[in-house]
């Protein structure tokens, strides 16, 4: 029971030094996004159902999941205007 205390003491404060560096990855991923005006979003052809090649282009599940992200990423950096390109 104390070695159990002891591990989820440990991992809590694991968890409060790591949200720090990860808030300020993001930060540095949409200021890029922001200076580029522009997203890469990468997949694969024949992945079906997840991703593959459909007859308007890109299509699948991750992709339009990448799409519903990216259209975030572009809302959270005020960027009105900005293209998200797709990459086999």
């Amino acid at each position: 029971m104390r070695r159990e205390r002891q591990m989820s003491g440990t991992l809590l404060i694991a968890c409060l030094f790591a949200v720090p560096a990860c808030a300020q990855a993001h930060e540095g991923t949409l200021k890029a996004i922001k200076e580029r005006k522009a997203m890469n979003i990468g997949y694969l052809k024949d992945a079906y159902p997840m991703s593959f090649e459909g007859p308007n282009g890109p299509d699948g599940y991750s992709v339009e999941l990448c799409r519903r992200v990216a259209d975030e990423a572009g809302k959270a950096t005020g960027i009105e205007s900005w293209k998200c390109a797709t990459c086999p």
